[in-house]
């Protein structure tokens, strides 16, 4: 049964279904459209994907499928900071 709520990322062999709020970002939905309880983790591959997505221009095609190139995909950098070495 197709959904009709939020926008459809294919990661791996499963859809994942968000809403996408500009300033709270995405938040997953069952397949009623209902938020889930649980969020994926730091390191989940979902989030490589979501960030293709953003990167270039969040594009949705006609049956609410995200549009984006995954191996263009430019991961941000991690800054760590000690803040114990700054004077």
């Amino acid at each position: 049964m197709p959904t009709t709520y939020g926008i459809k990322f294919r990661v791996g062999n499963r859809t994942h279904v968000i809403e996408e709020h500009s300033y709270f970002g995405p938040s997953r939905l069952t397949k009623e459209g209902n938020p889930y309880k649980r969020f994926w983790g730091e390191h989940h591959e979902f989030w490589n994907h979501y960030g293709a997505w953003c990167q270039q221009g969040k594009q949705v095609d006609k049956d609410d499928n995200a549009v984006y190139d995954l191996s263009s995909y430019v991961k941000p950098t991690t800054i760590r900071i000690d803040w114990a070495e700054i004077p």
